[in-house]
């Protein structure tokens, strides 16, 4: 079976502790669902965005987020393709996520294989393992780093990965058994193309799986994509020049925490703020009588500076009629003011008296 050599040092310490503190104040801190889907949505295009730029996806995050909406965008070219595709692969990883009955094998990682390639023809075969050999080189040199294991080896090598994934899932710590999952996979390489997404949302789905969503307002890939050069660095000195010479998962589990915990310590200033907002809202709208999607509207203004009809009715569900009407009545009791005019009309927060 597969056994990772892993050592227990104090920076990983260090890291599993603030995060399991931060993760703690995310259970209990009140989100108004306005703010929390706005900071979902944001975390999610990011996801995507910086695990595409990963692997040289040339477009900005405009289109990401512009293809967020996949149902309704056709993608033009490959590039936009992936994005769709790994938009897919996120979904299909929530849908099961939760579901304890479908054990994280070799079936569903083949799954997220083939969400991940699928309609990019020059990306290789859907879900289906390498037939060939190859070798992982430098984009800049060419020269070889990594030398994965043969073919031949690589259904047991899957099979002895979800096998310790299965058997160890309740004896380490979810943080430390998606790092460990990723750069297996990562080092096994058994597709021909798109390892390096399916194994990073092969960790996203051992992390959801196991309690580590973190309500979903976060992007640890954020932490990867901005600094690439890092997230490689730490790949080869843990894999070594090549599969089973003497890894040691260790500096990777180290970065791989850390890269958790610095977003989440990026995220721990909105937190406060969606507190403060959250308290200065629930208590002036019992004094006025508000609703409860009239708090949310004054939460969502006071936390990005504004708030308008379409951000409303997205996370409302409701008729642009009914949003006005709800919007303007928060104007007249003056917990908003009206920016700008027709379609571009924006509704700013007004602080009150005694808050900040």
């Amino acid at each position: 079976m597969h056994e990772p050599n892993i050592k227990t040092t104090e920076k990983l310490i260090n890291s599993l502790n603030e995060i399991e503190d931060i993760r703690e104040m995310l259970h209990t801190i009140p989100v108004l669902p306005i703010v929390e889907e706005s900071i979902q949505r944001q975390a999610l295009v990011e996801t995507v965005y910086y695990t595409a730029r990963i692997e040289g996806n040339p477009l900005d995050i405009r289109v990401a987020e512009k293809l967020r909406e996949y149902q309704t965008s056709k993608p033009k070219t490959d590039s936009e393709q992936e994005y769709v595709n790994l938009y897919k692969a996120i979904d299909f990883i929530r849908d099961i996520a939760g579901k304890n009955d479908i054990p994280i094998d070799e079936e569903v990682i083949k799954q997220i294989h083939a969400f991940v390639i699928r309609d990019i023809p020059s990306q290789g075969s859907p879900g289906v393992y390498k037939l060939r050999p190859h070798e992982i080189q430098s984009r800049t040199t060419g020269e070889r780093i990594f030398l994965p294991p043969s073919p031949n080896d690589t259904p047991r090598l899957m099979g002895e990965l979800c096998a310790w994934l299965s058997q160890k899932r309740l004896a380490v710590h979810p943080i430390i058994t998606a790092g460990v999952a990723h750069l297996e996979l990562v080092a096994i390489h058994p597709f021909g193309d798109g390892n390096g997404r399916t194994a990073r949302a092969l960790a996203d789905l051992i992390l959801w799986r196991y309690g580590y969503t973190f309500r979903h307002l976060f992007s640890w890939l954020r932490q990867v994509g901005i600094d690439m050069d890092t997230y490689h660095q730490k790949l080869r000195q843990a894999l070594g020049p090549e599969y089973g010479a003497n890894a040691d998962s260790t500096v990777w589990l180290e970065y791989f925490a850390e890269s958790i915990q610095k977003s989440l310590v990026e995220l721990r200033p909105a937190l406060h703020k969606m507190r403060e907002a959250f308290v200065n809202a629930y208590n002036q709208g019992l004094k006025e009588g508000l609703s409860s999607d009239q708090v949310e509207a004054v939460v969502f203004a006071d936390m990005y500076g504004s708030v308008t009809t379409a951000e409303y009715m997205r996370t409302k569900r409701l008729s642009r009629a009914t949003v006005v009407k709800r919007l303007n009545e928060l104007v007249k009791l003056g917990f908003l003011q009206v920016e700008g005019k027709g379609r571009s009309v924006r509704y700013i927060g007004v602080p009150k008296e005694g808050t900040k």
